[in-house]
């Protein structure tokens, strides 16, 4: 089944026992235009497990879509040919930065996210959020058993998604973890 096809089911679903779209459903459609159909991150949310939830929550999926964006405009990933699709804007992404400053600011986020997940899935989160490689190639590159990444991702997405402050449910500004401390 073709991921277009699975979205098309979701969205029928959805509409049919909610009458509208689910958040998940149309997250996963918003992260499809940024990122593609064919991402893996897409396969995970529009695919659900065996209690018939998606493989990845909503706030994974972002945090996902964040570092791929994050590699992609810091011109991490490494490539045969041009891309002439993607870019820093010329106004550096909105910030008032150049193009080099924005390259470099991209890279110093996502040095900073993989990083705080560790070395056991940066190599894991390159692989699918920037190299886009499926679950099936990754599970044979590193010999792994069958249906494994899924679950290494999830786990891996979930570190990623508590680096940029993302949660299943907003808590607010006081339920936040302190990230430094100010001298007053």
């Amino acid at each position: 089944m073709s991921i277009a096809t699975a979205r098309a089911n979701a969205c029928a679903n959805s509409r049919a026992t909610s009458g509208t779209l689910s958040h998940a459903t149309s997250l996963a459609q918003s992260v499809s235009r940024s990122i593609g159909d064919d991402h893996p991150l897409v396969w995970l949310m529009t695919h659900k497990d065996r209690a018939g939830a998606p493989f990845i929550q909503p706030h994974e999926l972002q945090a996902g879509e964040r570092l791929a964006r994050d590699l992609s405009r810091a011109s991490m990933i490494q490539r045969t040919t041009m891309d002439w699709t993607r870019g820093v804007p010329m106004d550096g992404g909105g910030a008032g930065l150049n193009p080099t400053e924005a390259m470099v600011q991209s890279r110093q986020h996502a040095a900073q996210a993989l990083a705080a997940v560790g070395a056991e899935f940066s190599g894991l989160l390159v692989d699918v959020c920037g190299y886009s490689k499926g679950l099936a190639l990754i599970e044979r590159e590193r010999q792994w058993p069958a249906r494994t990444a899924k679950i290494i991702v999830r786990f891996a997405l979930a570190a990623l998604a508590r680096h940029y402050g993302l949660d299943a449910v907003a808590r607010g500004r006081s339920a936040a973890p302190m990230r430094n401390w100010h001298a007053l």
